[in-house]
């Protein structure tokens, strides 16, 4: 384990419009660790393919099963 953070339900508000409360923890958690070629192992939980591409633009690597079919669920 690199990192951590405890789930509060206060903190499901996204500071970004384009991204989701997860996606952004999942950056945050791992904001030290880009360019390194990292894979990150996590539950399929805070998976999204928009998150798995996001993390591979800064060499960080996914393993999880990936829900084709989830959509993130973008803030307006």
């Amino acid at each position: 384990m690199y990192d951590m953070k405890v789930y509060v339900r206060k903190d499901r508000q996204s500071p970004a419009q384009h991204v989701t409360a997860t996606h952004m923890t999942v950056t945050k958690l791992t904001r030290k660790k880009e360019g390194c070629g990292y894979k990150l192992y996590k539950d399929s939980l805070l998976s999204s393919p928009e998150l798995f591409v996001d993390l591979a633009k800064k060499q960080i690597f996914c393993c999880d099963s990936v829900r084709p079919n989830r959509r993130a669920r973008h803030r307006t």
